[in-house]
């Protein structure tokens, strides 16, 4: 992937609401520096984005798939909720958008290989690209959101609450 492609599609406005989820510990809109584990859009160290879908549905998922089968849901409590984005964002669920970036479809943004995912998320965050929306990879016609750092002032929390996820 090369910068020159990413700097030269189009930027949609986002302006709405998210749904995620994160350490109880920790406002909803608590980003540390760098990445403090690999994820599907960044590696450990990296620097840091936030993650949220169009649906809390959505949002749990991803944490599902994330997981896996890794924790007792019984016991662990997430902080949850809604923020609001105002930002401008590169449509990576556009099949256009896709064909300019050498992107051979949504498996390559879904798919267990999160390479093409971190290339991009690299790139978009070298040229300021302030957010990306992408397919969700744990559900189907669901939206991730990828607030990168040039876009992470740019977030509010409208509601959180620290509760257990859904079994």
């Amino acid at each position: 992937m090369r910068g020159e492609a990413v700097a030269r599609v189009g930027r949609i406005a986002i302006d709405g609401t998210f749904y995620r989820h994160g350490n109880p510990r920790y406002p909803l809109d608590a980003v540390p520096p760098t990445a403090l584990a690999p994820s599907r859009w960044q590696d450990e160290g990296d620097p840091a984005s936030l993650h949220a879908s169009d649906s809390a549905e959505a949002a749990w998922a991803e944490w599902a798939k994330a997981s896996g089968d890794a924790v007792d849901r019984k016991y662990v409590r997430r902080r949850s909720g809604q923020i609001e984005v105002n930002v401008r964002a590169v449509d990576l669920r556009d099949h256009d958008v896709q064909k300019a970036l050498g992107i051979a479809g949504d498996a390559d943004l879904t798919g267990d290989d999160v390479t093409t995912c971190r290339r991009i998320a690299e790139v978009a965050r070298a040229l300021g690209v302030e957010a990306l929306l992408a397919p969700s990879a744990a559900l189907h016609g669901g939206t991730t959101l990828v607030v990168l750092p040039a876009g992470l002032r740019k977030v509010r929390v409208v509601c959180e609450q620290v509760a257990a996820p859904p079994r």
